[in-house]
């Protein structure tokens, strides 16, 4: 189900909402439906035509009854507008014998015989025939299992045409028109499909961004939060990315453009969902596996069944012989049982959709709920990604608090690293003026330096001061001490002298405290893992709880830690936000990408949680357990309905119906499960807070 296009090799442009809502229309089982209602209709028809003799309130349609070719006309058009799509599967299953050419089998067997007593009655013994001479036919029964099939068909596709919807909403929050600015500042009003990557575009307060791309000149608040209609606002900071269609509430902010048109995350990540509907999970499989052998027992027991009545029933054994073989057949068709996983897994993976967590993959929600060990990234993941100024301290006395941060400031000005971000983030929030540096210049990511009154000045790491010729001996201890409280700290020289040292922190995430938390209660081992020091990881461990943390991690390193404990037995999911995470989220047995998170993250993981924060992995599992579960209820239902009425079709309890409306209450039967099935999937759609622990 195509929600995208390409369009213009051009500008690889976005398919308009209109267009979208044309596929969307497209898609919809309006067509389905009107092909169950005509089903429903015609077996409903000759339903009441069958059991017309046995209810006088029916007498005038017993005239009816009696055009012997009327029921065979009836049935092959049920036959030919709801069995379409049983008969597509099952030739393109041949030649292999699955549970589709077993579905197909099942339907067609009960019409062939009811065929064969209108062609060639001289076939049939005289004693089969009722008191008015007719011999015993499965029309009826043919046309109830035939409109079950539509029936199991229509709910399946209304789940994929939700999803489908889901979707399209997460679509139609990228604006159709953008701001662009030209080289010389002016804003020109443009189409989305119009920006290419480069493009510079304003986005006032109050509006969402028309592209994928990075904050160039402000701070802002963003509100991240699409599907789920929950606010969810964070702070973005100057070289900060920003995803297409979150909302801008803060201040008028200019963002160059990364990602246009069709290779936006959302327009990326949502038609990997499109197609992870048309792939198969595990359980799918396995529900398969146990419905095929499941078929085979009944077809044994209809055979069993068929040849008992015909030389120990009692008697008209041949019409007994017939009526119970067929019935069990009936019974027996599987077509809410080959639907039971498929639809809990598609009704699973559009309830991840409306809260924000979009599955990439059909075995990722299956897998993410059979975890048993969470890894984690720091960085971005854990914590905000963006470090703090927590505190200045001056040994100078020619300089004080107020002079050294103005300082750093000015060096920091056109700084596009998260510290010199926090540092002017920190300085603007004082209300303070950066003073005048001039002759910057930058170090390999070791600081910065510049000219302040006719001096070089300059901030970074104590690498940076040995280059400068600075004595580092008595700031080791003290890098030491910030290190085990979780801080990280710059520091700030003239000429030859350390001047003062600024201190920075990053913050943990809005609700990851009792995410980790959560997961833990529901017995996941919980790791973090990260590149950063050993004292800087432990602060962040301890104060999520988690007792396990590896540090000083390469992304290689992150990758074979993963491998380690799955060569142990273990199920791992990875959580993820940045490039050094790609080849660890990649080799995890299920990978998680925050929304924000780097293209090459989002592009290796199974699942993306757009619009959703890290607590968003805990809902993610509990949806797949929740998944599992109602895949095996349908199928339990499924199966039971068949199991329970298979003693009284066969024979073997008391009969409560006439024998020769057996078939249809076994096609009722069929029918009952396929309407359990829907409920118990209907059930789980409707469930507004699944909790599976």
């Amino acid at each position: 189900m195509a929600l995208f296009v390409d369009q213009s090799a051009e500008h690889g442009t976005f398919v308009s909402h209109a267009h979208a809502r044309a596929s969307r229309n497209d898609a919809r089982p309006s067509t389905h439906e009107l092909r169950l209602f005509v089903c429903v209709l015609l077996s409903a028809g000759l339903v009441l035509l069958a059991v017309s003799d046995a209810t006088p309130m029916l007498w005038r349609l017993r005239a009816w009854a009696d055009m012997p070719w009327l029921p065979f006309m009836v049935a092959s058009a049920a036959l030919a507008i709801g069995g379409l799509g049983t008969w597509k599967r099952a030739s393109a299953a041949l030649p292999r014998f699955d549970e589709n050419t077993l579905l197909a089998l099942f339907i067609v067997l009960p019409f062939a015989v009811s065929c064969a007593t209108l062609v060639a009655p001289q076939l049939f013994p005289d004693v089969m025939r009722d008191g008015r001479g007719r011999l015993p036919t499965f029309f009826a029964a043919t046309a109830v299992t035939v409109t079950s099939v539509v029936l199991v068909e229509v709910l399946e596709l209304r789940v994929k045409w939700r999803t489908a919807q889901l979707l399209e909403r997460l679509s139609s929050f990228t604006p159709p028109f953008a701001m662009r600015l030209d080289a010389l500042g002016n804003e020109e009003r443009v189409a989305a499909v119009a920006l290419a990557v480069g493009d510079q575009i304003c986005v006032p307060p109050g509006e969402r961004f028309a592209v994928d791309g990075e904050i160039l000149d402000r701070n802002t608040t963003v509100d991240e939060a699409m599907l789920s209609g929950q606010s969810r606002r964070v702070a973005r900071s100057v070289g900060d990315r920003v995803v297409g269609g979150t909302l801008n509430v803060d201040a008028t902010l200019v963002v160059r453009a990364k990602h246009v048109g069709k290779h936006l995350v959302i327009a990326r990540v949502s038609s990997m969902v499109a197609a992870a509907q048309r792939q198969v999970a595990a359980v799918e499989r396995s529900s398969a596996r146990t419905v095929r052998r499941f078929l085979l027992v009944c077809l044994a027991v209809a055979l069993a069944t068929f040849l008992g009545q015909l030389f120990f029933g009692a008697g008209a054994r041949e019409l007994g012989a017939f009526q119970h073989g067929i019935s069990i057949l009936v019974l027996a068709c599987p077509c809410a049982a080959l639907v039971a996983a498929r639809l809990a897994m598609s009704v699973g993976t559009a309830a991840a959709a409306r809260r924000g967590i979009l599955i990439k993959h059909a075995p990722a929600l299956e897998t993410v709920a059979r975890a048993d060990v969470v890894l984690v990234d720091k960085t971005g993941t854990l914590t905000t990604g963006h470090p703090q100024l927590m505190g200045v301290e001056v040994f100078v006395p020619d300089y004080d608090d107020v002079k050294l941060l103005r300082l750093v400031a000015g060096l920091e000005a056109g700084s596009s690293h998260p510290v010199g971000i926090a540092i002017r983030e920190g300085v603007e929030a004082l209300e303070l003026e950066a003073l005048p540096v001039t002759t910057f210049g930058s170090l390999d990511g070791r600081g910065v330096y510049g000219r302040f009154e006719g001096r070089t000045v300059g901030v970074g790491s104590l690498a940076l001061l040995v280059e400068r010729g600075v004595d580092i001996t008595p700031l080791e201890a003290r890098e030491r001490h910030f290190e085990a409280a979780g801080q990280s700290v710059v520091w700030a020289f003239e000429e030859t002298r350390c001047i003062g040292s600024i201190v920075l922190a990053d913050q943990l995430g809005a609700g990851v405290r009792e995410a980790v938390d959560k997961l833990t209660q529901r017995g996941l081992e919980v790791e973090m893992v990260t590149g950063d020091s050993q004292e800087t990881a432990a602060v962040i461990a301890r104060q999520l709880g988690i007792s396990d943390y590896r540090a000083n991690l390469r992304p290689d390193d992150k990758a074979q830690h993963i491998e380690e404990w799955q060569q142990e037995g273990w199920t791992v999911a990875m959580i993820g936000d940045g490039d050094n995470d790609a080849p660890a989220l990649a080799r995890a047995d299920v990978g998680v990408a925050m929304g924000s998170g780097s293209d090459q993250a989002i592009d290796a993981a199974d699942i993306a949680l757009v619009g959703a924060g890290f607590d968003s992995i805990v809902t993610a599992r509990d949806l797949g357990r929740a998944a599992l579960r109602n895949a095996r209820q349908n199928l339990f239902l499924a199966l039971g309905v068949v199991a329970l009425g298979l003693p009284f079709v066969a024979g073997l309890a008391p009969q409560f119906v006439p024998l020769s409306l057996l078939s249809i209450m076994a096609a009722g039967l069929a029918a009952l499960a396929a309407v359990l099935v829907g409920l118990n999937a209907w059930r789980f759609w409707r469930g507004s807070n699944v909790r599976v622990v």
